[in-house]
């Protein structure tokens, strides 16, 4: 995962409007852009959590299922944003289309590639049919 410093979320990338800091039943903390909507005959707060700098799509939460609700400035809302993915809700991250997920580092990249490769029992270009990797490859 790609950790990005508050420094690196540029506040001026955000759109204006309305931002906050909200506890939510299920001891959930979501940061973002807030807007009151109505749907299904119930006044809702649709909330686009910051991540990484970036909005993602609104959630809308019941009135009473707010706890706190904290108006803060788009600067203060993307200082105090999550920037790794775990940190937002399950059910937040389940619908997360992978464009709105932060690229992984390099880092991460070559470990993923050491790890395949220590697992490969392969020998140069000839493969094993043990090869945990490369075992059902037809020969």
């Amino acid at each position: 995962m790609t950790e990005v410093n508050a420094s690196e979320q540029p506040a001026s990338t955000l759109p204006d409007g309305e931002y906050a800091i909200a506890e939510i039943l299920g001891h959930r903390t979501l940061i973002g852009r807030v807007t009151e909507v109505e749907r299904f005959g119930s006044k809702l707060m649709a909330i686009e959590p910051i991540l990484a700098g970036k909005l993602l799509p609104p959630v809308l939460i019941g009135g009473g299922s707010i706890y706190q609700f904290t108006p803060c400035s788009k600067e203060r809302a993307a200082e105090r944003a999550p920037t790794e993915e775990y940190y937002l809700p399950v059910s937040i991250r389940a619908a997360l289309p992978p464009s709105a997920l932060p690229a992984p580092s390099l880092d991460d990249l070559a470990d993923d590639i050491d790890a395949i490769v220590d697992e490969c029992s392969c020998i140069g270009p000839v493969l094993d049919t043990d090869c945990p990797i490369h075992g059902d490859i037809p020969f």
